[in-house]
């Protein structure tokens, strides 16, 4: 029912240009390294959203009741979000998209410096690719950006999109829960954030309730999730079979609900 917004944006460094045969410490290769090296392991801090609050709860309510207690314990407190998902009794993979369904990310992707191998150049970039949660502006965080990286780095952002997030109660939701179950009974749907992007947020602007409903992945699971820009991306043939059939359903119900005589 939400999806982050694509925010990226680019740092960059300037230094002293020179000759490759002597180094010195204005290099500006050097200066976006040590800037870049302050990510590391250090991502923005958790901040709760509806659609992430929905997502656990509804996690837990399908889970065993000491399962669901340590699921829920993410949503007590923000500063110990993160301790909670490492506890989880699941997959690492899991636990990784839960890691970035709950804050604002950043992920360095191009690096552009120089034009020969004896030049020292006098620029240094990065491209990186964040996503912003639902509620946050460009402005909101470039604060989170400057708490990491400095306030002496240039920030240029890149055409940035911001998020959404479509409230589930309406009678969509309801025809694609309905039909999902006479599919698969077992199934619980519930809200969820999608952490990469869509053409959502080309359609959104028209005013139209977008939900991220991809059914087609529910069979192949996790690890064809992780599989998306990656090593042998693919899709299950079963997985697309039935995923199809129940996009069909979904449409298919919620017109004929919409003009029953037709």
């Amino acid at each position: 029912t939400a999806e982050k917004g694509a925010t990226r944006f680019r740092l960059r460094a300037e230094g002293k240009p020179g000759h490759g045969s002597m180094p010195h410490r204005q290099n500006a290769i050097l200066k976006l390294a040590e800037v870049l090296c302050r990510l590391g392991d250090r991502q923005p801090p958790v901040h709760f959203c509806a659609s992430f609050r929905g997502f656990i709860t509804g996690i837990a309510s399908a889970q065993p009741p000491e399962v669901a207690q340590s699921i829920m314990a993410i949503l007590a407190n923000e500063e110990t979000a993160d301790v909670a998902i490492d506890a989880l009794p699941m997959d690492e993979l899991l636990k990784q998209e839960l890691r970035a369904m709950a804050r604002n990310t950043i992920a360095p992707t191009i690096l552009q410096a120089g034009s020969q191998i004896n030049v020292i150049p006098s620029e240094a970039e990065v491209s990186l690719d964040a996503r912003i949660l639902p509620g946050w502006t460009t402005e909101m965080f470039l604060e989170e950006i400057r708490a990491i990286f400095g306030e002496d780095i240039d920030v240029e952002f890149i055409d940035p999109d911001l998020a959404l997030e479509a409230d589930p109660a309406s009678p969509l939701f309801d025809v694609i829960k309905d039909v999902v179950k006479e599919h698969d009974p077992e199934a619980t749907v519930i809200p969820t954030l999608i952490v990469g992007g869509t053409d959502a947020q080309r359609v959104a602007g028209l005013g139209i309730k977008v939900y991220g409903f991809a059914p087609e992945m529910f069979i192949s699971g996790l690890h064809d999730w992780n599989r998306v820009h990656g090593h042998d991306e693919r899709i299950n043939i079963r997985s697309l079979q039935w995923g199809t059939r129940v996009l069909y359903d979904v449409v298919a119900r919620f017109t004929r609900d919409l003009h029953p005589t037709t």
